[in-house]
């Protein structure tokens, strides 16, 4: 059997419910065994048996097995029967299996019934069928005026390839794939290689930005070089940290992106505070009095 048959009702009978857990247990073991072998719940020959025979068969022990205390067993001589083992389902997967063995000695379905029309017909030749006839004839008979164009049929055109010698053509094809390869590694002198007009007006390097920037002038000669050179390595490294793009698009001129940045940066606070002296500042004269103290000392005198 592929199932243990357990009705609920046997699982509330007093028998199942007044026993102990272990024997529960042991009844099921037992319903496995009886239900692998298919032995209408009778295990002949049972008192014969070891401890260790029915460890390994029926997975209890023995000492169990003479458990005296439960009704999901009885001894029958040297027999054991199994409390309410369902032999009739035991018998429905007997015949199951049966018609299944016979049916697949036969091949697996059985044949169809002949139909009514076969049975009338003992030749077994189909009958003929009467095709029925097209609208196109009734409208003839109604009105033989209508006459049908006749259709003329065009003769096919026959692709004829003209025939080459095998030799030539293997002889272009390994031109035409060596051509290939050479436009592909750029060793082709034919082929002329791409400008980088594109990348030359998308970035730019560090020295190009600092002569531009140099070229625009952001502050008084005496900071000129400094401020270019600053704000061109900071211009090129936020440019070059978003791939030389502007939002989601990618730079067209960075020479316009320079100069909306150094726009920006005359609007600035630092720019105005530079712009208000125009004078730049004096020299410095290591002669003059306090010149290392940047005049602490007389402060500190007074």
């Amino acid at each position: 059997m592929e199932y243990i048959s357990i009705p609920v009702k046997d699982l509330d009978a007093p028998e199942f419910v007044c026993a102990t857990p272990v024997d529960k247990a042991t009844w099921l073991c037992l319903q496995h065994f009886c239900c692998g072998q298919e032995n209408d719940g009778l295990i002949i020959g049972a008192a014969s048996w070891s401890d260790r025979k029915w460890r390994g068969v029926v997975r209890v022990t023995l000492r169990e097995i003479m458990s005296k205390t439960t009704e999901l067993w009885t001894w029958e001589g040297d027999n054991l029967r199994v409390w309410r083992y369902r032999v009739d389902q035991q018998e429905y997967w007997k015949a199951r299996r049966a018609a299944s063995q016979a049916n697949g000695k036969l091949g697996g379905r059985p044949a169809k019934k002949p139909e009514n029309n076969q049975c009338e017909n003992p030749s077994g030749t189909k009958p003929e069928t009467q095709k029925k006839p097209s609208s196109k004839p009734r409208l003839q008979q109604e009105n033989p005026s209508i006459t049908q164009p006749e259709t003329q049929t065009k003769p096919r055109k026959e692709n004829k390839k003209p025939e080459k010698n095998n030799k030539q053509e293997k002889e272009y094809n390994k031109e035409e794939k060596e051509e290939e390869i050479k436009e592909r590694k750029g060793t082709n002198p034919s082929v002329s290689p791409p400008t980088k007009q594109a990348d030359s007006k998308s970035r730019c390097t560090h020295a190009e930005a600092v002569s531009f920037f140099l070229e625009q002038g952001l502050g008084p000669p005496w900071l000129e070089q400094s401020l270019a050179e600053n704000e061109a390595s900071k211009f090129v490294d936020f440019y070059e940290s978003k791939g030389w793009r502007v939002g989601s698009a990618p730079m067209r001129d960075w020479r316009a992106s320079a100069r909306n940045w150094i726009r920006k940066w005359q609007e600035s606070p630092q720019a105005q505070k530079l712009r208000a002296p125009n004078s730049p500042p004096p020299a410095f004269d290591p002669t003059a009095p306090n010149a290392h103290t940047g005049g602490l000392a007389d402060a500190g005198a007074d």
